[in-house]
């Protein structure tokens, strides 16, 4: 996930409004909401994968499902066997790698898979942040790999985890890259440098108009393609092609009906594409999405609605997918991200941001 500076600007605020949510609800008064975590398309490297979105917590007789909306309880409390938390904790990144496709251009969207160690099965990846910046000679990448951690014991096992990260090329300065880990020996290891290929067609700032390429169509840089779309890098049928396109992680970056496919032998990966149908069955959908039947096909619908943060003392006490997470020095029933996407939204509540730590927060 690229932090970009409007991202960080909503995660500052959502956490001021985090605070003050913290001093208006002492209670647990909360909407239920299916799992989400963060890196939910995180494949494993070795090792038993920790199941992303539906957590580990206890639940016991686990919360009923009411339906209801941010203004009151819509689900009966289980209760906890025993008090279990997740706290959010730096990890190693122990691989990078350039993602599928040609060569990295200047000023065009590329894209690196990261792979994380996790310290246990129990763990749940939660993001990579890029917190990096452009120097006078050489672009920094420094990676932060976050980790939700649960209390209490777990299996020993200790997956790698991998997720793909997005790096746009307005905010591209050089052609040297290094990429480090901040969480690292010592911080700041180096994982991976590389370069990427100049272009001279376009110059592409930060303040740079959007253009006029559609959809679809033909690029050099970010800044050739319209607004919302970037320049992405794959082969097809007639070789290396650069096209403006919708980069994702999974479905819920793109619109009905798109896929966001993960392996495409002859076209671009983690772009939202044309599709008939989104699914054939719920199982097909993310957490929290049921698959709905149309006549002009099936589509995944989000049936998540509002989360609040209410107080918890284990996973039980949440509404379900949602996880009793200790931020600002107490346990809140939060709903995971690791970008706005994401986040539950229904369509009559308030809207939901990715705030830190990587729990959806209101950003007004």
């Amino acid at each position: 996930m690229r932090t970009t500076p409007m991202t960080l600007r909503a995660r500052a605020l959502a956490a001021a409004l985090l605070l003050l949510a913290g001093a208006a609800m002492p209670g647990c008064g909360c909407s239920q909401r299916d799992a989400l975590g963060a890196g939910t398309d995180a494949a494993v490297a070795d090792g038993a994968a920790p199941d992303a979105r539906a957590g580990d917590g206890p639940r016991a007789d686990g919360p009923r499902r009411d339906g209801g909306g941010p203004d009151g309880p819509s689900w009966d409390a289980g209760t906890c066997a025993e008090p279990r938390t997740w706290q959010a904790q730096p990890r190693r990144i122990t691989a990078v790698a350039l993602f599928d496709g040609p060569a990295p251009r200047l000023n065009a969207t590329e894209r690196l898979e990261v792979e994380v160690q996790l310290q246990s099965g129990c763990e749940v990846l939660a993001a990579v942040d890029d917190l990096g910046y452009p120097g006078n000679a050489t672009d920094f990448v420094d990676l932060a790999a976050t980790a939700w951690v649960p209390t209490g014991a777990c299996t020993p096992d200790a997956p790698r985890v991998t997720t793909v990260i997005t790096i746009a090329g307005r905010q591209q300065g050089n052609v040297h890259v290094v990429v480090t880990d901040h969480n690292g020996p010592g911080g700041g290891g180096v994982r991976l440098t590389y370069d990427r290929e100049p272009v001279t067609q376009m110059a592409c700032l930060p303040s740079s108009p959007p253009g006029t390429v559609e959809e679809g169509g033909d690029c050099w840089t970010d800044c050739s393609c319209a607004a919302g779309l970037a320049c992405i890098g794959y082969y097809g049928f007639i070789g290396e092609t650069w096209s403006c396109l919708r980069p994702c992680l999974d479905l819920r970056d793109c619109d009905a009906p798109e896929s966001c496919p993960r392996f495409v032998a002859d076209g671009p990966q983690l772009t939202c594409l044309p599709t008939t149908d989104q699914c054939q069955g719920t199982a097909d959908c993310p957490e929290g999405f049921t698959c709905i039947h149309a006549d002009d096909g099936n589509f995944c619908q989000d049936q998540r609605p509002w989360a609040t943060l209410g107080a918890c003392a284990c996973d039980a006490e949440c509404p379900p997918g949602q996880h009793c997470s200790l931020f600002f020095a107490e346990p809140r029933c939060a709903a995971w991200c690791d970008r706005d996407a994401v986040c539950p939204n229904p369509a009559a509540a308030q809207v939901l941001v990715c705030g830190t730590p990587n729990v959806c927060v209101p950003l007004e």
